[in-house]
């Protein structure tokens, strides 16, 4: 019981840290099982957010509209820990990420201290693919750092409930606030008639 209500704890915590913006919101929060999906807002915009915590590390993929994902490793940092991690601000790990025995991906993690967070973007060729397999796995695993390195894994039991969760949020904000392109895709109005090199006189009363 303890450690679920650390844990809840940490979580919010690292919400709240990670983003460093009071006004961030969560919207919508829904459990499947080990993954949480809901709608995250802030200043910056809105995205459909989905998250796991395995040991006080959590897992963060960011559904944003048209599909693009991103992923994210938040962990929560005390402020009087705070000096000892500022060694790893801006600092870029090579690794590998892999569900279950499935295709081993290279990934490069790339390390940021937010006031009271650690934040660890992952870039990398994964793309839909990773989404396929995790949808079929049990477990996420990463090796982070290639000579010392240090290993994570995030159950995948309920991932499929929260990624259609959020596909469908991130669907539903982009109907909300459409990207720009959205404006060039339709074609211009008709052009008025023209009498004599000037709109003709109904024109004015359309």
């Amino acid at each position: 019981m303890r450690k679920t209500i650390v844990s809840a704890l940490v979580m919010v915590a690292v919400f709240l840290c990670a983003l460093s913006q009071a006004q961030a919101e969560i919207l919508e929060q829904r459990r499947h099982r080990d993954w949480t999906s809901f709608i995250l807002t802030s200043p910056d915009g809105a995205v459909a957010r989905m998250t796991t915590m395995d040991n006080g590390t959590m897992l963060a993929i960011d559904i944003v509209p048209g599909g693009k994902y991103f992923i994210k490793l938040l962990e929560y940092v005390p402020a009087a820990e705070r000096g000892a991690y500022d060694m790893l601000n801006g600092l870029t790990l090579p690794g590998k990420m892999r569900v279950d025995r499935r295709r081993m991906y290279d990934v490069r993690f790339m390390f940021q201290v937010l006031d009271e967070a650690l934040v660890v973007s992952l870039a990398g060729e994964f793309n839909d693919t990773l989404l396929q397999e995790a949808r079929k796995g049990s477990v996420i695993r990463m090796k982070v750092g290639m000579d010392e390195p240090i290993f994570a894994g995030f159950s995948l039991m309920g991932f499929s409930a929260a990624l259609d969760r959020c596909m469908s949020l991130a669907r539903m904000l982009e109907r909300l606030d459409p990207p720009d392109s959205d404006y060039f895709d339709e074609p211009s109005p008709a052009p008025r008639d023209f009498h004599n090199g000037r709109n003709a006189d109904g024109a004015f009363f359309l």
